[in-house]
This record gives structure tokens, sequence and C-alpha cells, in this order.
């Protein structure tokens, strides 16, 4: 990847997850009859907010190719490279679960009320699984499977541990929304790569 690309596919990120976060953090006002809706200071924190999402996001993406580089180098064979990350992802939702109900359990919500987000980004990360079989091929499941569920979670720690659902889902929906556009179109930035 060039220079002008990653800078095409970081604009382009930034510009997700500001969107993400702005229409998230509107939804949030308009519900809340407290906050003013259109308020300047909460539209600009959430334009900043989107950014800094984007840009961890970005750190996560590179960090993931970096570690699926040098993971296929020294497992030699791709199908134990899949395992590891199949267990790597059973391994992030008993986190999400499991560690955080006890973690949390002065507030007596158990374990179901922790397994709602896992679920719904495991189903998410799934569907996008899903495309990004349709746009390049069927051995891609696995890869942006882990790094849309396992990375995404690992991004996302900060809000997981203040045990607040709006802060989670208002960091979490920009995170997904970067990485799922990151991971979705990247094999459009390498043939563009490849093709000059």
């Amino acid at each position: 990847m060039n220079l002008k690309n990653w800078l095409r596919l970081f604009a382009q990120t930034a510009g997700i997850g500001i969107a993400a976060s702005l229409v998230f953090g509107l939804a949030v006002q308009i519900s809340d009859p407290e906050l003013k809706v259109l308020d300047i200071y909460l539209i600009l924190f959430h334009i900043f907010s989107g950014i800094l999402y984007s840009i961890l996001s970005q750190l996560g993406f590179f960090a993931y190719m970096t570690l699926n580089y040098i993971a296929l180098d020294m497992f030699r064979r791709k199908t134990a490279w899949f395992y590891v990350q199949w267990l790597c992802i059973v391994l992030a939702f008993g986190y999400l679960v499991g560690i955080r109900s006890i973690f949390f359990e002065e507030n007596n919500q158990g374990w179901l009320a922790y397994a709602v987000l896992p679920i719904l980004l495991l189903a998410a990360s799934v569907a996008v699984g899903l495309m990004k079989t349709r746009l390049t091929n069927r051995t891609a499941f696995t890869p942006t499977l882990f790094f849309l569920f396992v990375v995404t979670s690992l991004e996302s720690v900060p809000a997981l541990r203040q045990n607040d659902a709006l802060s989670t889902l208002g960091m979490v929906i920009p995170l997904f929304a970067c990485n799922a556009w990151q991971i979705l179109n990247l094999h459009k930035f390498v043939k563009r790569a490849e093709a000059k």
C-alpha cells in the first residue's frame, strides 16, 4: 500500500468514524429530554470522538495486518493460524460474558445481561464476514470474523471497564463501523496498488 492509498484509507475511515459517532450521539441526544438537541458542544464532542475512534481503529487494523503476516509465516500452514484465530474468538466471547459478569457482580445483573453485547457483536461480525467472502473468497471469513470480533473487543476495553451501556455502545459502534469499512475495502486498495 502506497502513501496515497493510505491517506485515502485514513480520510475515509475518519469520515466513517465521524458519521457513526454523530448518528449514535444525536440518537442519544434526541432520546434524552435533559440534553439540548443539536447542542454544538456535544456535536463537536462526537466529531472529535469519531476521529479518535477511527485512529484507534486504524491502529488496530495495521496491528492485525502485521500479526497476520507474522502468524502466517510462523505457522507455515494456514489452517493452524485459522484454528488459533477461532480459539481467540471463543476466548474473547468468554471474556466479554464471563469475566465482565464476575468483575461487575455487585450490580447483580447476572451473566445473561453481559451476553447481549457479545452476541450482537458476533452476529454483526458474521454478517460482515459473509459479505467479505462474497467480495473476495471464502478463506477471508475467519480473518474477518477474528478482526471484527476480537480486535474490536480489545479496542473497546476502556468503555467495557466502565460498565455503562451508553458509553460502551458509543465506543463500540464507531469502532465496529470503522473496522468493518476497512476490512471490506482492503482488497480494493491492494488491487489499486498492484495495478500501479
